[in-house]
């Protein structure tokens, strides 16, 4: 099997800290240093955190493409500056849509949209991040970017509170849609609560507390991989010498064929080799895990 210190962690972070925090809780656990996340989640939010570690580090990329999901709580009636519940209200509004109407505006979330980031997000402006700027009472110019919904649903709606999920493509800010949304009701609202509960396959219902995360929790690079949708395939022992010296390998090398462009070698151990892209007479190498780290 790898080192212990190389695979996939599933975090329920709680809310009230970071997802620096919760990394760092990690790192000390598991006395290592080459661990992050995936997708941060704001201190106000909960949910699934996926933290990639040693050499599942290198696919940081391939999480960017996967689709991500969440429920939250939009309380209409005001709008706060970080369109949380942890912001200062700017906007006090009587009207209160009724579910006809929100649902109707909802239908616009669906398929590419264009949205405003929040002014307390993670955007790099000027080399620092806005929300960095809106703390020190900065005013900027966010430019409106796109994103992708895959779904919108709205769960219930009772004393001015609505409950909802989304599935939407990575950088989606879900404080924008709660915003966006109330304006076009001819409201204001912020999100009292967020929860995200997938990232590609990975679910929350498979995430422990950070407090209680131990090694056995830790997901192996070879399961890890294959939840993740990558090819597998199984090198020769004869032929694992070609890996760790770069040399070209061919199909005879291999147990198991690789199939599609890109794949992931492991040996009949399942440790973790090389990450490979089949080309019309051979294999490429996109990386190698060196043998001392195997």
């Amino acid at each position: 099997m790898n080192s212990p210190l190389s695979g996939i962690a599933l975090i329920n972070k709680p809310a009230g800290i970071s997802s620096f925090q919760a990394v760092s809780i990690l790192k000390k656990k598991l006395n290592t240093k080459k661990i992050g996340h995936t997708g941060t989640l704001d201190p106000f939010a909960e949910g699934l955190l996926v933290l990639l570690l040693g050499n599942m580090t290198r696919f940081f990329d391939y999480f960017m493409s996967y689709k991500k999901s969440y429920t939250a709580e939009a309380l209409f009636g005001e709008e706060r500056d970080t369109e949380d519940i942890t912001g200062k209200v700017t906007i006090s509004s009587d009207t209160i849509p009724p579910l006809s109407v929100i649902s109707e505006k909802s239908l616009k979330y669906s398929g590419e949209i264009t949205q405003l980031p929040p002014a307390y997000s993670a955007v790099h402006v000027d080399g620092k991040r806005a929300y960095q700027l809106a703390r020190e009472g900065i005013k900027t110019e966010l430019k409106p970017r796109k994103t992708f919904i895959h779904s919108f649903g709205i769960n219930s709606y009772n004393d001015s509170l609505l409950n909802f999920t989304v599935s939407c493509s990575s950088g989606t800010y879900i404080r924008s849609i709660a915003r966006d949304l109330a304006r076009e009701c001819g409201s204001a609202s912020y999100l009292k609560t967020l929860v995200r509960t997938e990232i590609g396959n990975f679910k929350l219902k498979d995430a422990v507390l950070p407090e209680y995360f131990s090694i056995n929790d830790l997901i192996t690079p070879y399961d890890g991989i294959k939840k993740m949708g990558i090819e597998i395939c199984v090198i020769k022992d004869e032929f694992k010498s070609r890996i760790f010296n770069g040399q070209t390998l061919y199909s005879a090398c291999f147990e198991t064929m690789p199939k599609k462009s890109n794949t992931a070698v492991f040996d009949k151990k399942q440790n973790f080799l090389s990450f490979i892209q089949k080309t019309a007479e051979d294999y490429k190498y996109h990386f190698v895990i060196p043998e001392g780290n195997v």
